[in-house]
């Protein structure tokens, strides 16, 4: 049981978007709960500040890109987030991505907010590249990281959606292990990406339908999907192999337009571009692949197991923790064409595995990974905090 009171809390992400699709839920449940709750974030758009809105929540737009790097740019947004924690003087921070915990992290650390919390929802490109650029952002990184939360305090927290992530950050001296939560990600609705039966999975006649719903980008696995593709058409395995997702021009790693284009006019993938109708998109898939090459812990898995999907994704950090091999799907190595194209195989030409596998994912899915459950896990961080629990 959560106690009323009137704390001010401000959720500061980079994206507005991403906040809503993410953590609309857990913004929602603090608003019911009492706090005086504010929206501190870059990106919006017209759909997202709306959707805020009807949160009951106040936004503050702020200046700032995901991924920009200009020195100016950079101490701009960061004087304009000092002002607003100077101004709002709030009693918690839930800081959200990379930039957000740095930038708001250190702000706050000077600006004495009572308590901080920040989230890593995964490390992204930055830290699996192994160029020397890459090397040495992420040290940068680290450092920056421990000056924002490092030291023996208690009014610091911060929350991993992975086992490998929060490791790697104790390991690297960023943070104490009593200063560590976990959480599965940020959850999903269970009513809205639902179990719908669909038309019987072994008949004679079928053909699988294989979707990889993400961004475009590199690190998705892109590229060994669309290897894949090329390899099970050669074979003429009975599978559609489906993209569902938009390329993004902020980040470096996203595939141009025109480098999908050419497989699909060869034949070998079907792309569907960006879309709001994500439960539909996953309640048709027979399979769901995310081959990334890190995670923190991927929303998409999470609701393409609540809609009963069977599930197959790589050994790295995020996604091999979202499933158990063999019961809710199958992992397969990162960066391996050839792997993946064999573990769809493997289940195509096992239709009844599949189909157990679908009923066990929407069963973990409703143990583990409701958004209401996950919201209350924050909550309990912000209550403990704020002198409400024990």
């Amino acid at each position: 049981m959560f106690w009323s009171c009137t704390l001010k809390i401000i959720f500061f992400c980079n994206d507005l978007p991403f906040f809503v699709n993410h953590f609309s839920t857990l913004a929602r449940r603090t608003h019911e709960k009492g706090y005086d709750v504010i929206v501190l974030a870059g990106g919006a758009t017209p759909e997202a500040v709306h959707s805020v809105e009807r949160l009951g929540c106040r936004l503050i737009q702020l200046n700032i890109s995901r991924s920009g790097t200009n020195p100016w740019q950079e101490l701009a947004a960061f004087r304009q987030i000092w002002q607003v924690i100077r101004a709002e003087n709030p009693d918690i921070m839930q800081l959200l991505t990379i930039k957000p915990c740095i930038y708001g992290g250190i702000a706050a650390r000077f600006l004495k907010v009572p308590k901080v919390v920040g989230t890593v929802t995964g490390l992204g490109y930055t830290f699996s590249g192994s160029t020397l650029k890459a090397i040495i952002r992420k040290n940068m990184l680290l450092f920056l990281y421990r000056f924002a939360f490092g030291g023996s305090r208690r009014d610091v927290k911060l929350v991993f959606e992975n086992l490998d992530d929060k490791s790697f950050f104790e390991q690297s001296k960023v943070i104490l292990p009593a200063q560590t939560s976990r959480v599965w990600g940020a959850g999903v609705d269970l009513k809205r990406f639902s179990f719908k039966s669909q038309h019987p999975i072994a008949a004679s006649d079928k053909v699988f339908r294989v979707v990889l719903p993400s961004r475009m980008l590199k690190d998705k696995g892109i590229l060994e999907f669309i290897a894949a593709a090329d390899i099970l058409k050669n074979k003429g395995a009975p599978v559609e192999m489906v993209l569902v997702g938009g390329t993004d021009s902020a980040n470096p790693a996203s595939l141009k337009n025109e480098d999908i284009m050419q497989w699909v006019d060869r034949g070998v993938i079907t792309w569907l571009g960006y879309r709001n109708d994500m439960p539909e998109q996953l309640q048709q898939a027979d399979i769901v692949c995310l081959p990334s090459y890190r995670e923190g812990m991927p929303k998409v898995i999470l609701e393409a197991m609540a809609c009963g999907k069977a599930i197959i994704t790589t050994n790295v950090p995020g996604c091999r923790e979202a499933i158990e091999p063999l019961v809710h799907g199958l992992i397969v190595p990162a960066a391996d064409s050839a792997a993946l194209a064999a573990a769809i195989v493997q289940l195509v030409e096992n239709p009844k595995q599949l189909e157990m596998m679908g009923h066990a994912a929407r069963q973990r899915a409703t143990m583990l990974f409701a958004d209401t459950m996950i919201a209350d896990n924050y909550l309990s961080l912000y209550e403990v905090s704020a002198g409400f629990g024990s």
